[in-house]
């Protein structure tokens, strides 16, 4: 099949903004249809050619319409009847690019402006030449407008039959939805179409308009569930016929209906539609067009994201999703979520799934706050189905359904799907039966856009309860293993779908984790924060029970730890699972492949995997493991995945880049715009990837833009590829527009705001006034300086110990408290500060008796030290640096540095050790950093400094060093990078 689709159309100012489809094959039609669909988040409408074709799929949809075709069936929803449809005849032959000949074809889709334009010279079967031009668009100004444009030549006289209508004898895959049908053409021009459907009682209104440049008046007809008007005429060789048509669409689930009577929706709908077609139609298509383009324009403006490089393919693709993020979602409709398939075909029946909160929602609530807002006012009035699946399934709380629809629909999942390719029988569906981390994925979104929006009211009427209301299905849902003495959640099905009955998923066990936290959480911080809503949620969750309930439950839950080989199971059952050879599934590029050749039960026993799992839950939580476990883990897992989900690309993407692997993080990316956008013909003939597109957005913005979200902080660390020059997008955080530009050096950012934003920009502070911008490097540190106790290890209680034996002797008050003072400063400075409560003068002698007596003691306590003493984060991080060529050193003050670094057996970590013992001036003194510098032959520019004591945060600052602080040391201002894990220092050391 040739693959027909062309990225280089576009010139000038529309570089990088057209897709043409450069020639006709019916093969490829479901493809364009979905590709190139229009809307506005209100109307969807796939764009089926204007003539017809057995291979095509005519769908329009208005979005919230959902419908049960038959008693056996789920609600879907259903086809609007189609106004697009034209029929042509030129001297009796139907234009039909099947038949006659066909000596040009060029489709584009404008992206800019959502128009597309098509222009076509055909040679009819009598061998008269016909040039035509079709053009249509979905208006982006008034949500229940479309409009169409034809434009027909012939080369020699002709008789032409124009013929277009409202036809309701589409279907959704042969199920028809609709039934008392109303139709009426009122004066000869005003078409009027009604229809209700079969079980929701939904009523949908068309109507529509022609007006043509010719006299001859349109002949009504009225099919048996379709009306149209037919022109007839002869044409004059080279004359040009221009036909517009404008139709407008209603139903009697727009919110402006919402308190209408049942009994006189009707008339309402038939009123308004006749209103807004005279109303719209007078406009005619070239200032509807104008209108609809000033809206996109204003779109474009704060929301493009832009590549500057040998990029032009991925900048067509981002502007491809931002389209297409645009046109899914009704941002003022809080009854309605985006469909899988968003409004583009009839895949997934219309239904939302985890897919809008992990993929989708992250690009509206960093860029458009108020509609992801609306996105989840929609998961709280989707708790009514929530609770309903909980209690039917003997569980407490809120259990959210896999698949929604309607907002008091529930679970709406099919309860068969496919054929089974080993047995031939229907195969039973059980996503909606056991995959249930959907619950957790929705309270994680709901605290991402508080934490990135701030929006207190949101949470106060609507997020709190929903994290509570979840966390308390997980606390019912965990099953007691008494053998092993630990909770569990048994047969689930994770993100990974080719694995079904699995017990203790990672992703599902360290999610649920999450939402028992964040609930145990807001138990604790309500009540400070929100007496009123603390106690209204109290009197619902009874809160001293359900807090002790959770804590119970996660000191006890079992959460998968990294093997002997640092692989986390992303199930109990995967590590045992029998290896397969996927190098002719990976080779063969064809998505679901493996599904020729084995059932979902033989899948079951194989190690291969559909999309990212474990590696998943690496991106929503990355602070659960270190990062050599995570990179173990990225390719243990991505060797065993077939990325058969839309879903998975993204997500390897951004951590391939994170984990420094960018042919492979931009591979992916690759991989992920070509989704929808790739020479797979058939990819998208059920509509586009709605999750895949987000995940455009995401893999851009978040990965090669670094943009992260962490303990309520907005962190950047932008790592661009290769080939891309600079990376520009907007974010929105905490209700204030910034503008990023990210370069090979640094990052600009650019606060349009109201106030001050505070952010981390490549792991150091940063605070942007409103109406300025700063521009920050990213520093190539050659070397990384440690202080030992405090940073490397603690040794605090050791000369706590020391130093209290010695102030007992002489009868010297001393307490943690006092211990405090000593941190960072000299083994004689401490002494003096101990001495301040000692009545008696002590000459010199005898305080180096005491400060001898000290060392012993201390060095007597340290001999007990271990390298079990040191934390694994902090021997990983060290391992890693020294894989990425950082030289790395010791700049302690103790005398004993070089006791301790044998005891914890980091001897051959470090290139130099300068101590207590080669030194002259101690902290704040910058000499034992220089000393340390200059032992590894490095500029003091080039050191970066890791202190716990403001002593030597000032030594290094003194020394012309930059520092980064950890523990008490983060609250000074005089630290460059601030961590609150010592792993973070792998963001700012590369």
């Amino acid at each position: 099949m040739i693959n027909t689709m062309n990225f280089i159309k576009g010139q000038g100012d529309l570089t990088n903004w057209l897709i043409e489809e450069t020639g006709f094959d019916a093969r490829n039609l479901g493809k364009y249809e979905a590709v190139f669909a229009q809307g506005n988040g209100y109307i969807g409408m796939r764009n089926a050619l204007e003539e017809r074709y057995v291979e095509e799929v005519r769908n329009t949809f208005i979005t919230g319409t959902f419908n049960k075709a038959g008693m056996e069936e789920v609600t879907e929803l259903p086809n609007i009847p189609d106004v697009t449809a034209m029929d042509i005849y030129v001297d009796g032959y139907r234009l039909n690019l099947q038949s006659g000949t066909l000596t040009e074809y060029s489709r584009v889709m404008n992206l800019k402006n959502g128009e597309t334009v098509r222009k076509i010279i055909w040679e009819s079967p009598s061998g008269t030449l016909v040039t035509a031009v079709f053009k249509r668009f979905v208006s982006l100004k008034n949500e229940h407008v479309a409009a169409q444009y034809l434009e027909l030549t012939c080369d020699k006289n002709a008789q032409l039959v124009i013929e277009t209508g409202i036809h309701g004898d589409v279907t959704n895959h042969g199920a028809m939805h609709f039934d008392q049908l109303r139709r009426r053409i009122h004066d000869g021009v005003i078409m009027q179409f009604l229809g209700e459907t079969t079980e929701s009682r939904v009523v949908a209104a068309v109507h529509s308009a022609c007006r043509i440049n010719r006299e001859e008046k349109a002949l009504p007809v009225m099919g048996r569930r379709t009306m149209d008007l037919r022109w007839s005429m002869a044409a004059g060789a080279g004359e040009t016929i221009r036909l517009e048509k404008v139709s407008c669409f209603h139903s009697s689930r727009d919110r402006a209906y919402e308190r209408e009577e049942p009994s006189g929706i009707s008339e309402r709908l038939k009123a308004d539609g006749m209103e807004c077609l005279r109303m719209e139609s007078e406009k005619g298509y070239g200032l509807l067009m104008e209108e609809s383009e000033a809206v996109w324009k204003e779109y474009w403006k704060d929301h493009e994201v832009t590549i500057r490089g040998n990029a032009d393919f991925h900048q067509l693709a981002l502007r491809f999703a931002q389209y297409h993020l645009n046109i899914m979602v009704k941002k003022d409709d809080n009854r309605v979520g985006i469909g899988a398939k968003a409004l583009t075909g009839e895949g997934y029946k219309g239904h939302s799934f985890w897919d809008t909160e992990m993929f989708i929602l992250p690009y509206f609530t960093l860029t458009e706050p108020k509609t992801a807002r609306t996105l989840l006012e929609y998961r709280y009035r989707n708790l009514y189905g929530a609770r309903k699946k909980a209690a039917e399934n003997g569980w407490e709380g809120a259990m959210y359904p896999w698949e929604c629809a309607w907002i008091d629909d529930g679970e709406v999942t099919p309860l068969y799907l496919g054929t089974d390719v080993v047995t031939g029988k229907v195969q039973k569906c059980l996503t909606g039966l056991i995959e249930h981390h959907i619950s957790a994925d929705v309270a994680y979104a709901v605290w991402q856009y508080y934490q990135v929006s701030g929006d207190q009211e949101y949470m106060d009427r609507f997020g709190y309860e929903i994290i509570l209301d979840t966390a308390l299905f997980w606390a019912s849902r965990l099953e007691w293993n008494e053998k092993k003495g630990c909770y569990e959640i048994l047969d689930v099905i994770g993100p990974d779908e080719y694995k079904e009955h699995v017990d203790n998923n990672a992703y599902t066990n360290y999610m649920a984790d999450y939402n028992m936290e964040l609930a145990e959480y807001v138990i604790e911080a309500l009540p400070k924060e929100n007496l009123e809503v603390s106690e209204r949620l109290d009197q619902k969750f009874h809160f001293s029970q359900l807090k002790q309930r959770l804590r119970e439950k996660r000191a006890k839950l079992y959460l998968p730890m990294p093997d002997e080989n640092g692989i986390v199971p992303q199930t109990d059952q995967y590590m045992s699972l029998e290896p397969i050879d996927l190098a002719p599934y990976k080779a063969s590029g064809k998505v679901l492949g493996i599904h020729e050749d084995y059932n979902m039960e033989q899948m079951s026993k194989l190690m291969v995997s559909k999309q990212a799992d474990t590696v998943m839950l690496d991106f929503v939580l990355p602070e659960r493991f270190s990062l050599e476990t995570k990179r173990k883990n990225f390719v243990f897992y991505e060797d065993k995945t077939l990325h058969d989900s839309s879903l998975s690309r993204c997500v390897h993407s951004i951590l391939a880049n994170d984990y420094g692997m960018e042919d492979m993080a931009l591979r992916m990316h690759q991989a992920a715009c070509s989704i929808d956008l790739g020479p797979n013909m058939k990819s998208s003939e059920e509509g586009i990837h709605s999750a895949s597109i987000g995940g455009i957005w995401l893999s851009c913005v978040m990965g090669f833009g670094g943009v992260r979200i962490r303990k309520g902080n907005l962190e950047l660390n932008p790592k661009l590829p290769k080939d891309w020059e600079e990376l520009c997008f907007p974010l929105v955080w905490k209700g204030r527009e910034l503008r990023i530009s990210a370069d090979k050096k640094g990052v600009r950012i650019e606060n349009n705001g109201a106030g001050q934003v505070a952010l981390t920009v490549f792991g150091r502070s940063c605070k942007i006034d409103p109406g300025t911008f700063v521009y920050a490097e990213k520093k190539n540190y050659k070397a990384v300086i440690f202080d030992l106790d405090g940073v490397i290890c603690h040794t605090d209680h050791y000369h706590y110990l020391a130093w209290k034996e010695v102030a007992d002797e002489l009868g010297i008050y001393f307490d943690e408290s006092i211990n405090h003072r000593l941190r960072g400063v000299s083994r004689k400075e401490s002494f003096d500060i101990i001495l301040e409560r000692y009545d008696k003068i002590m000459g010199e002698e005898d305080k180096e008796i005491y400060l001898t007596k000290k060392n012993e003691g201390y060095q007597k306590l340290l001999k007990g030290m271990t390298p079990s003493d040191l934390s694994e984060e902090t021997k990983n991080t060290l391992l890693e640096l020294r894989k990425r060529g950082m030289k790395l050193a010791i700049g302690s003050s103790s005398k004993n540095a070089g006791l301790i670094i044998k005891q914890l057996g980091l001897e051959h970590f470090f290139d130099a050790v300068s101590d207590g013992n080669m030194i002259t001036h101690s902290k704040p003194h910058p000499e034992v950093f220089q000393k340390a510098a200059s032992m590894v032959n490095c500029e003091a520019e080039n050191c970066l400094v890791v202190e716990d004591a403001k002593a030597g945060l000032e030594a290094a600052k003194a020394g012309g060093m930059d520092c980064a602080a950890v523990g008490d040391a983060v609250k000074s201002p005089l630290a460059d990078y601030k961590l609150s894990s010592f792993r973070q220092l792998l963001e700012i050391v590369e």
